[in-house]
């Protein structure tokens, strides 16, 4: 063969190949994790989570534990729970846990947030005067939000750049709860004594923070984006949210209602709509507790009325048998 033309069938087949090269396309891989507690034997249930449904315990099943949220950072898994029937606060990375201290007596682990390298987990200690002290801990080291003169609890927390922002409960002198977040220990109170109120989760959104639980005396799920509130469509007799994730400028809320037939429901709402779940059971009775996004998929996790671990994508239950309350879940595409 002349060699222009095998020059020239070489050229050609290497832009051939290169064009093939360019058309085949990495297949993202997903993986979803669940947490929550699972069987481990008897009645006893014990913290546990599921990495694309398979268990992993995290402790010895001596005696009860749970894990209550879920931070996935790059391959590094951590959770925050709590452990032995006296509740000490924990959390674990990779397995390893890590005790966090600050009472002799109770304490609770109820949410988890990575910055860096640095660990923040948010929660409660049992003071001496039998009131709860809302807390957080940085890499183990503790800050409490009050002086403990009234009865309190952090339930969620969230970093944006230095900021460090934490949602609960806090008590008035009338005995009404009242939703309130500290921001860099200051703290702003979302509902006064005249009503209920609660702030279960948090996110952080752009320079917007988003916060959800309930307000009113009629106890209606509730979401607050910068202090100002929009009360949720429930459809029933009562509702709250447990968790809130934002996503491509839509707010999705997890929570549960109180429907007509008497039933609890889960339900997540995206925005303002309603967006109602069963556990495929008879009696329909289940809580949502957890909310993700994973571009079109929405994730939730929950519990039936059997005290089993359900979850839910796009609507459609999964039972993950052997388990018990399902309380977080990340979803990570790699």
């Amino acid at each position: 063969m002349p060699v222009k033309k095998y020059i020239t069938w070489c050229l050609v087949l290497i832009a051939v190949f290169t064009a093939c090269k360019k058309e085949r396309k990495t297949v993202p891989v997903i993986d979803v994790y669940l947490a929550g507690s699972v069987n481990a034997g008897g009645s006893l249930f014990v913290a546990a989570y599921w990495k694309n449904g398979v268990v992993t315990k995290l402790t010895d099943g001596s005696s009860f534990s749970e894990v209550n949220a879920i931070a996935v950072s790059g391959n590094d898994v951590y959770l925050a729970g709590t452990i032995n029937n006296n509740y000490d606060a924990a959390y674990w990375k990779n397995g390893v846990m890590t005790m966090l201290t600050g009472s002799a007596g109770i304490t609770k682990a109820n949410g988890i947030a990575i910055n860096g390298s640095d660990v923040y987990v948010a929660g409660g200690i049992l003071a001496s005067n039998g009131n709860f002290v809302p807390v957080y801990w940085k890499n183990g080291v503790i800050t409490k939000l009050n002086d403990g003169s009234a009865d309190a609890i952090a339930n969620a927390i969230a970093i944006s750049g230095n900021d460090i922002y934490v949602a609960g409960i806090t008590t008035a002198a009338n005995g009404v709860d009242e939703a309130v977040y500290w921001k860099n220990g200051v703290p702003k109170n979302l509902t006064d004594d005249s009503s209920n109120g609660q702030a279960n989760a948090i996110a952080i959104s752009g320079g917007d923070v988003y916060i959800g639980g309930l307000s009113g005396n009629s106890i209606t799920a509730t979401y607050w984006k910068n202090d100002v509130a929009t009360q949720l469509p429930d459809l029933s007799y009562g509702s709250v949210v447990n968790s809130i994730w934002i996503s491509n400028g839509d707010v999705y809320s997890a929570g549960n209602t109180n429907n007509t037939g008497g039933m609890v429901e889960a339900t997540y709402w995206k925005n303002n709509v309603p967006n109602p779940m069963t556990d495929g059971s008879p009696s329909g009775d289940c809580r949502a507790r957890a909310i993700t996004v994973n571009g079109s998929d929405v994730y939730v996790v929950g519990a039936t009325s059997k005290g089993v671990g359900v979850y839910w994508k796009n609507k459609v239950p999964t039972i993950v048998e052997g388990s018990g309350t399902m309380q977080a879940v990340a979803v990570v595409t790699h």
